[in-house]
């Protein structure tokens, strides 16, 4: 057998089914095997793979073993002279496998080889190529030098800036992504360090094979579409810390006799740690921090100056220090929870917010003394809070910060490439995943049939329907065809994405930073939505606090008053939720905490078979709103114990 492909996934299911759709056709001439690898996926991924490729060799793992000891599973079983590395969210050129065999069966002595990756906007990824991470690379590339000198041999030695990206070359270290390797080096160099569980194991057994006299080749001509690149939620504090805890033992195994080396990396660690911390701390209170100084000395300047022109009041230090703080924190955390801070911004939810703050000051406000103050005040307050909070939205939107939007989300304008009958299947899916998308029409080769116009006048049918994103339907136009489009359409500020033939769902991402998305008839669960999950939690937290109260009467309503206890606790520290979805239906339903109850819980569950039970849940997950998880806990109280 001449080709091994080894396609390692966890949680891509859709992602996966366009890759393995790709692989078949660029190994329609090749004795060649696929091999999938589940790392314990909850989406549906293996029942998908049988149901769908029935010819593929299928491993499923019961537990996440990460990226290396995956690949070592189907390694080992592997029987081709050449095996591919090749991620799930790719897809790939159909005579791209051909091309690169045909190299390494006239080059001997190279042992591996990889190629040009591009975005899912059609933008080259750095990470294609790439130098071996010395101490004067890592040390230009944490400074970000990179950046500013992408075509200079030394201040960018770690992307190999100075090499043409479309060409050939001789290079250091590949991209795990898409590698292949011969069968024959594996055996000799040993297979990847398991030491790694993910993050590092490519650049590892580049420089083993390099150690070992083999040649190491970077096919810039070749591209491939790799959706999520480096950037796997690269930005995150936790892929940080998993990035760089395992670029710690890469740097131990590679080079101990540095003495300097692995202590200044553990301090850029530090440092870069840091500056996540206070990123993502200022990603999440910026606004909260600038309301809440704008409103304290605002309400304070305007209480001033009534004071000493129109009617003269003494503002005590109480009033300063403690009572007008309290009541904008009040206001803030109340704000937030009426959706105030939700995109698009709407003036309706702020003027909940501070009704229901004015109703939680007023009532606290007369138990304790030390913050109670004059009921004008407070609805002065709330007037200004209002105000402020209105006009600040405002001057963000004119000043462009990105963080607020104001207006409603645009209807996006779809543009397909393909032929009528793959149009209507579009038109059909968009329309069933209600998504605030319109799918204009769609270009063929020739411009017949209904269409809009044929491929050479997409600039002027863009230009002329505002069209935002670009549909190719796999079906009637090759993926090598499709990457050729992505590329020359990269400049512009189109997305882009892809039907793929016999799919009920369309696929794409819209920049490297994204882990992607799809439009499909599931995908817009009114539980993904920000709004509905706050609210969830809110019930849960509000419930389980008073049921602890009661709990006196309640546990005893509940089979075990102990495990009714401990439900609540959970609750209450966010590990649990009351309704949930049972283990067996989860997968393909949004991601929530472990439940107490599940949506069949008050109804009689005998008769019901997995289909309905099932359906049961998408309905729960599809139109969720808060009141039917009270309906639930309240027929069930019974269960929560």
């Amino acid at each position: 057998m001449k080709l091994s492909v080894i396609i390692v996934s966890y949680n891509v299911k859709f992602f996966l089914e366009q890759c393995l759709r790709s692989c078949i056709k660029a190994t329609q001439n090749l004795e060649a095997e696929i091999i999938v690898v589940d790392n314990n996926s909850v989406d549906e991924s293996t029942e998908m793979v049988k149901e769908k490729f029935p010819n593929i060799s299928l491993i499923y793992n019961r537990e996440n073993l990460g990226f290396s000891k995956a690949n070592n599973q189907a390694i080992l079983k592997a029987k081709g002279e050449f095996v591919l590395l090749l991620n799930p969210d790719t897809l790939v050129e159909e005579d791209a496998f051909e091309k690169v065999i045909s190299f390494m069966s006239e080059k001997k002595e190279v042992g591996v080889v990889g190629v040009q990756m591009i975005d899912g906007k059609g933008k080259f990824l750095d990470e294609s190529k790439r130098g071996i991470p010395d101490f004067q690379t890592s040390f230009f590339k944490f400074l970000g030098m990179h950046k500013f000198f992408p075509n200079s041999q030394i201040l960018n030695n770690y992307y190999l800036g100075n090499l043409d990206k479309d060409k050939r070359h001789e290079v250091e270290v590949l991209a795990g992504a898409f590698m292949l390797i011969r069968k024959s080096v594996l055996d000799e160099v040993g297979l990847l360090d398991e030491k790694f569980f993910m993050y590092w194991e490519d650049t590892d057994l580049c420089m083993r094979v390099a150690d070992k006299g083999y040649k190491i080749y970077y096919l810039g001509d070749i591209k491939i579409i790799h959706y999520k690149g480096e950037s796997n939620k690269r930005h995150t504090l936790s892929f940080t810390i998993g990035f760089n805890k395992s670029m710690v033992s890469f740097v131990k195994k590679h080079f101990s006799k540095h003495p300097l080396f692995l202590p200044l990396i553990k301090l850029a660690i530090l440092v870069k740690v840091l500056i996540v911390l206070v990123r993502d701390f200022f990603k999440t209170f910026l606004l909260p921090i600038i309301d809440f100084s704008t409103m304290y000395f605002g309400i304070l300047f305007l209480t001033n100056y009534w004071g000493e022109n129109f009617a003269p009041y003494h503002f005590v230090e109480t009033f300063t220090n403690l009572v007008l703080p309290s009541y904008i924190v009040v206001w803030i955390i109340s704000l937030f929870f009426s959706g105030a801070y939700d995109k698009p911004f709407r003036i309706n939810r702020v003027a909940r917010g501070v009704i229901f703050g004015l109703l939680v000051i007023a009532a606290f406000s007369n138990f304790i003394n030390v913050i109670r103050f004059s009921r004008v005040i407070i609805i002065a307050g709330g007037v200004l809070v209002f105000s402020f909070f209105v006009i600040l939205r405002f001057f963000y939107r004119i000043s462009g910060y990105q963080d607020v939007d104001i207006a409603e989300k645009k209807v996006m304008n779809l543009l397909l490439l393909s032929e009528k009958k793959e149009f209507q299947r579009a038109e059909e899916i968009i329309s069933n995943s209600k998504h605030n998308t319109r799918l204009i029409g769609y270009l063929n080769q020739r411009g017949e049939n209904g269409a809009l116009g044929s491929f050479s006048e997409i600039n002027e049918i863009i230009q002329k329907h505002k069209i935002d994103e670009v549909v190719f339907a796999s079906f009637d136009i090759s993926f090598k065809d499709i990457i050729k489009w992505l590329i020359s359409l990269s400049k512009t500020s189109l997305n882009f994405k892809i039907l793929p033939e016999n799919s009920h769902f369309l696929i794409g991402s819209n920049s490297r930073e994204t882990l992607g998305d799809y439009y499909s008839p599931d995908s817009n669960w009114e539980l993904s939505k920000t709004a509905n999950k706050r609210n969830k939690r809110v019930l849960d937290f509000t419930l389980s606090f008073l049921f602890l109260i009661f709990s006196p009467i309640l546990m005893w309503l509940s089979n075990s008053p102990t495990l009714f206890l401990k439900n609540m606790i959970g609750i209450l520290r966010a590990e649990k939720t009351f309704v949930g979805f049972n283990k067996k239906y989860e997968s393909h339903f949004p991601n929530i905490r472990k439940g107490i109850l599940f949506p069949t819980s008050c109804i009689k569950q005998e008769g019901l078979d997995s289909k309905e039970i099932r359906n049961i849940n998408m309905r729960y997950a599809k139109d969720y709103n808060a009141k039917n998880d009270l309906y639930i806990i309240l027929k069930s109280i019974n269960q929560l114990g």
